[in-house]
This record gives structure tokens, C-alpha cells and sequence, in this order.
């Protein structure tokens, strides 16, 4: 697979955080090389589920699952 040199912007996902919580991971990136990264607004699931919507909520609580599972 080819990178695209030329990709920049700021990039969100939703990750599962202690609690009951959601995070969302903030990813900057600058002509193809990620800059930072941080997980900010733990906020509650409806909150989450309001800004992202059902498909990012789902994959979020897969992948939580799936790393207690362990």
C-alpha cells in the first residue's frame, strides 16, 4: 500500500475509558507523519453516541470488549 505524503488534519475516533466512560483520541497529522495524539472529553456514552453516531459507538465497544476479554 502506498502513504500519501500529502495528508494533513486532525483525525477522531471514540475509545472506552475506566467507568463507564468515553474518550475521544484526537490524532493531528502533517504531510503524512502524525504529529500528537491525545485522548480528551471522557464524556458519557449518549453524549458520544450524539456526536459520532452509532457505527464509531459500536466499533469503540468491540474493541473494549474484545481487549477485557484477555
Amino acid at each position: 500500500m502506498k502513504l500519501d505524503k500529502d495528508l494533513s488534519g486532525r483525525f477522531h475516533r471514540i475509545v472506552r475509558v475506566s467507568g463507564g466512560l468515553y474518550g475521544i483520541e484526537t490524532v493531528v497529522v502533517e504531510k503524512g507523519k502524525i504529529v500528537s495524539t491525545e485522548v480528551i472529553d471522557e464524556n458519557y456514552p449518549t453524549v458520544t453516541l450524539a456526536k459520532f453516531g452509532r457505527n464509531a459507538f459500536a466499533e469503540a465497544q468491540t474493541h473494549y470488549d474484545i481487549g477485557t476479554q484477555v
